[in-house]
């Protein structure tokens, strides 16, 4: 691959599962069950895109490995925004932006959400043992898209230590593999290259 795979990455990101309209501004694509995944061939990292109701969402699975799972965490405590929510402003009446994590810690089965006094050791504790993190924008939130695909590149760069060689790219829906889309010099995810069969069983 050649040097600018980051920044050919950064731009397609946005347009995974781009939205489609009708004529009456309700959405025809993609629907639900619409996925794409990257996934890093080297330590199973996985980055799913889906459909959302009016957006997109992103799942972003935590590595086993100890160490990167650490510095996975760090990379996504840095990534702040105060673009995805406003909140009412009591004093003046009007609206202020809402100061939020770009990406939440989604409990597990194996470790249900932390209850206690101390609500802020539960929250540390739930970020420590989730094994998937997820974030996503809206379908008309242009600048969210572009916030987010920047924290994706520095996950995978920074966080986990993928190169954009070990990258792959898949798509389904609720009917089976579909063909993905494009995002540079990401080699698509195809089963035999990884000695399974042609056909499924």
């Amino acid at each position: 691959m050649t040097d600018n795979s980051w920044e050919t990455l950064l731009a397609r990101i946005p347009l995974v599962l781009y939205p489609d309209w009708d004529d009456d501004g309700e959405v025809v694509w993609p629907r639900n069950g619409e996925t794409v995944q990257l996934r890093d061939t080297a330590t199973g990292q996985r980055i799913l895109f889906f459909a959302d109701g009016k957006g997109i969402g992103i799942g972003l699975t935590v590595p086993e490995d100890p160490a990167v799972a650490d510095r996975v965490r760090s990379v996504l405590r840095l990534q702040r925004t105060m673009l995805f929510g406003q909140v009412r402003d009591y004093e003046n009446g009007g609206w202020r932006p809402l100061d939020s994590s770009l990406w939440w810690p989604v409990p597990g089965s194996e470790h249900p959400a932390v209850e206690g006094r101390d609500a802020e050791v539960g929250e540390h504790r739930l970020e420590e043992v989730a094994r998937e993190w997820r974030t996503g924008w809206r379908h008309t939130a242009d600048d969210q898209r572009e916030e987010i695909a920047t924290a994706i590149v520095a996950i995978l760069r920074d966080g986990t230590g993928t190169t954009p060689e070990q990258l792959r790219i898949s798509a389904y829906d609720n009917y089976g593999p579909t063909e993905p889309p494009y995002m540079g010099e990401v080699a698509p995810d195809r089963p035999t290259s990884r000695g399974l069969p042609p056909q499924c069983q």
